[in-house]
């Protein structure tokens, strides 16, 4: 279902090809953001802790791990520093499928700079802290001409194996072993190289039917898409038909 080792290796170029600084949030009583791209790690109640990679923008977040054997989406409320979620799901990243629901999010929140918070999944007793920082590397000016043209999408092993074409507003269809998927990529701030994404997945039982919404990136020819909704997570990762690495 993901591409974890392409992935990886995907992300840490685009990550060198990029610059930036970061910048703390203000004193002001307005709100925090934390829309943007965050890194951290996810501590467990065992002790033990992994790297995550958390993705926010307009009150939507994914959270997924270096291997994404775990991906964790849902929306996102700030009020002044004080951030929550509730009803935020779980997937297993290997399969798609949803592992449970109800787990609620509290911290804090400081623009551009930090985000520590607790998760907890009460039904089973369940509790992680997350501790991010904010990647200013990904603050790249995007477009839509950025989105548009051929991409090429790549297996787990790093073969290319379906493309899609998307038009100059973001609206791209695909068919691959009898699944279509139909959708639109938006950009909610075009000084992040985050992007938005919904989509429709129709096709026989064999396929991950359904509407998704979801969050994805957009750096130096590679574009990087999840998708949850209330059964599945899927995900997907495309080299424009130019680029080569």
């Amino acid at each position: 279902m993901f591409i974890s080792r392409v992935l990886i290796s995907i992300l840490f170029i685009a990550t060198l090809a990029s610059c930036g600084g970061g910048s703390g949030g203000s004193g002001s009583l307005s709100n925090e953001s934390a829309d943007g791209y965050w890194e951290g790690y996810s501590t467990e109640s065992d002790g033990s802790s992994y790297q995550i990679d958390f993705l926010s923008s307009n009150g939507k977040y994914i959270a997924f791990d270096s291997d994404f054997e775990t991906i964790i989406s849902g929306s996102l409320s700030i009020s002044r520093d004080k951030l929550s979620s509730r009803n935020s799901k779980k997937y297993d990243g290997s399969t798609g499928d949803l592992v449970f629901d109800g787990i609620e999010v509290d911290g804090v929140v400081n623009s551009k700079s930090k985000i520590i918070a607790d998760m907890v999944q009460s039904e089973y007793a369940i509790k992680s802290e997350i501790s991010l920082d904010y990647n200013a590397l990904w603050e790249e000016k995007i477009s839509y001409s950025d989105l548009s043209g051929s991409w090429d999408f790549l297996d787990e092993n790093g073969d290319y194996n379906n493309s899609l074409q998307v038009d100059s507003r973001g609206n791209f269809s695909s068919e691959y072993d009898g699944c279509t998927t139909s959708g639109r990529v938006t950009i909610p701030n075009n000084m992040q190289s985050i992007v938005s994404i919904e989509f429709n997945i129709t096709g026989d039982d064999t396929c991950y039917l359904g509407n998704y919404t979801g969050l994805g990136l957009l750096n130096d020819g590679v574009l990087i898409m999840i998708g949850t909704n209330n059964q599945y997570a899927v995900g997907a990762l495309g080299i424009k038909s130019d680029q080569n690495y």
